[in-house]
């Protein structure tokens, strides 16, 4: 009789970055590196298989609508801990300010073009009226304002590159 050999069992597990720090998601944070430089930004994103962070920071002197994107990779990542600072800006405080900078006519017309847009290459969307969002695939993503590559939201990857792909083609 012959022994089974043991099977082993390996539990899919987040990177450790992002078990960490998941909850700051969306927060005004400082990156500590282990080069002894930090960045300040809002914490978009952090990838679960390999840790890096995505990073937005409100850039106010460019025409007050200018957000710059920073990609950390994982292994300079010495700490990541929330912003007290006065003038740090989470997420949600980018969005609300990238809508303000909107005319509230071209918004809906942007809104309603959009929808559109979307309609014609076979992709349902409706409009949340309360929070003027573009709901897209029965909620499986949405479109903020200022409805533009950079606004969508969406856990499924395959869908978040769909629509950023179709909102770079689109001008409405």
């Amino acid at each position: 009789m012959t022994a089974v050999p043991a099977v082993a069992t390996t539990a899919l597990t987040a990177h450790p970055i992002y078990e960490t720090y998941a909850e700051l998601l969306g927060d005004a944070v400082v990156v500590s590196l282990h080069s002894l430089a930090f960045l300040r930004g809002a914490l978009f994103g952090i990838d679960p298989e390999n840790g890096n962070v995505i990073l937005l920071e409100w850039l106010p002197d460019e025409n007050d609508k200018a957000v710059r994107t920073h990609t950390v990779m994982a292994h300079a990542i010495a700490s990541i801990e929330r912003d007290t600072d006065e003038s740090s800006t989470a997420v949600s405080t980018i969005r609300l300010r990238l809508a303000a900078t909107m005319q509230l006519s071209h918004a809906s017309q942007t809104l309603e073009s959009l929808r559109q847009h979307l309609e014609q290459h076979c992709i349902e969307a409706s409009i949340d009226a309360t929070t003027n969002e573009l709901i897209v695939f029965g909620g499986a993503a949405t479109i903020a304002p200022p409805y533009d590559e950079f606004s969508v939201c969406a856990k499924n990857d395959l869908v978040l590159q769909r629509l950023t792909s179709l909102l770079r083609l689109c001008n409405p």
